[in-house]
């Protein structure tokens, strides 16, 4: 799915996002984020989950991936180098748009990406209530990892969990499938 022209042609394809993505990503998010409304705690539940500012924050950091369909932005992800590891994050596809190979591409072009930036090791976080995420991940040879395993860069991904809930990491020792 991946390719490098951005034409609004109903292709499909994955590019960098840009500013001007922003207000498309966080409307995809918020929206496909509320499947999680059943599984975390009223009193940790966030509305909206992300906005504007909380992305503007992280967009130094990170890079954000977005599928196009259509010129329509109908998956994200992003990611970022941590040491030896590439952390994953925020990988969201629109409730209309999945099982339709989005997510599996957006992950494979991160993984791709990671390889090439010389990560041994891709990491990250997914609640395990979640467990259609988990199997997506145990499905893309993710397994359960340790926070042990990511030696001094552990800190810079526990700092991404969200308090007072339970999170896992999941991790993938090949730097992609």
């Amino acid at each position: 799915m991946e390719r490098s022209s951005s034409s609004k042609s109903s292709e499909r394809y994955i590019r960098c996002a840009t500013i001007a993505d922003i207000p498309a990503i966080v409307a995809l998010i918020n929206e496909a984020d509320q499947v999680y409304r059943a599984i975390i705690p009223p009193e940790l539940w966030r509305e909206p989950f992300v906005t504007k500012e909380r992305l503007l924050q992280e967009w130094a950091e990170r890079e954000y991936l977005v599928a196009m369909d259509g010129g329509e932005v109908v998956g994200v992800v992003c990611w970022e180098v941590i040491g030896p590891a590439a952390y994953l994050g925020r990988l969201f596809v629109h409730p209309s748009r999945q099982r339709q190979g989005i997510g599996r591409s957006l992950l494979e072009t991160v993984e791709s990406k990671a390889k090439r930036a010389g990560c041994r090791l891709i990491s990250l976080i997914v609640n395990p209530k979640a467990t259609w995420a988990v199997r997506f991940y145990e499905k893309h040879g993710y397994i359960k990892g340790e926070m042990d395993e990511l030696g001094k860069w552990a800190e810079a991904i526990r700092e991404r969990l969200p308090q007072g809930s339970d999170w896992m990491v999941m991790v993938n020792k090949h730097g992609g499938s």
